[in-house]
């Protein structure tokens, strides 16, 4: 798979930074296009060259990455697809699935491209591919589409995924949980001296700030498309919404019973599917691996 022309679209933004930089350390030429012109500059630093001619440099491209945001997804994919050769391979990343998916289904019939719907479900962060996860949405055959990632992304951690059901499950695991620590962070940005906090803590909080502070290093718009743009969060957040209300007014309240008793049911049916007493154990563990 080496020496290949792969062209990066949106390559200027964290994600497309990190592929640029994962396929130039595989030995292929890359060509980049981003309205970031600085970004650009400092990839060619890199080694990336940058598509002055996009349609030119797309018509000589064996793969297309397109890491921009969700809401440009669908309109740069048909703006791009129509100039590929045929049987060049079209990899789309973004977070939620349902417009990008329809519509490189669409792109890859009308012009026989190789599609690959993905998602990696790691950060910008990440130094290399090796152990990584990502998931994959198929196309037309899981197979096929399996291969030829395993081929692109050797070393990662393959996971198939329906469409559909990507987006359900990413509605909880980034939607909902960006959501509720965007809350927990506004509530602790009012705090004067958060700094005791930190002092004054356990366990428990030290986990949770960490993870509440890193999400907020997401960039505001990659925050909200995320939540908006998948119908499903929408009904977590009805949800979230309806009981924190119920357990805030037995708060309130000063409804001791009725809290315990909900907390003991929630308890309850999350046991019968995780084991609670082991992810107690585990949360020490990590502890123990950040200090």
């Amino acid at each position: 798979m080496a020496d290949m022309h792969v062209t990066v679209v949106g390559a200027a933004g964290k994600m497309g930074t990190w592929f640029t930089k994962y396929f130039l350390k595989q030995r292929h030429k890359v060509f980049v296009q981003d309205t970031d012109k600085a970004g650009l500059k400092r990839l060619t630093k890199l080694g990336a060259r940058i598509a002055d001619d996009l349609k030119f440099t797309i018509m000589n491209s064996d793969v297309v990455v397109l890491c921009v945001p969700i809401n440009a997804t669908k309109r740069v994919m048909l703006q791009v697809s129509k100039y590929m050769m045929i049987d060049a391979t079209l990899i789309e990343i973004s977070s939620i699935k349902h417009e990008a998916y329809k519509t490189l289904f669409e792109v890859a019939h009308l012009y026989k491209l190789n599609p690959l719907c993905i998602h990696p479900l790691f950060g910008p962060g990440a130094n290399g591919i090796k152990g990584m996860k990502i998931a994959l949405a198929p196309v037309f055959d899981t197979n096929t589409e399996l291969k030829n990632a395993k081929k692109l992304f050797s070393g990662a951690s393959f996971v198939t995924v329906d469409a559909d059901e990507h987006d359900k499950i990413v509605a909880v695991v980034l939607g909902l949980t960006h959501l509720t620590n965007a809350i927990l962070a506004r509530i602790l940005a009012d705090e004067d001296r958060l700094d005791r906090f930190n002092e004054v803590t356990g366990t428990t909080y030290k986990l949770q700030s960490l993870l509440t502070e890193s999400i907020m290093n997401d960039d505001a718009d990659l925050f909200t498309s995320l939540i908006m743009s998948n119908s499903y969060t929408r009904r977590y957040a009805r949800s979230l919404l309806n009981t924190t209300q119920q357990m805030c007014n037995y708060i309130i309240n000063e409804n001791p019973k009725g809290l315990s008793n909900a907390y003991i049911k929630i308890k309850e049916k999350l046991g019968k599917q995780v084991n609670l007493e082991r992810s107690y154990q585990t949360m020490y563990e990590v502890l123990k691996n950040l200090r």
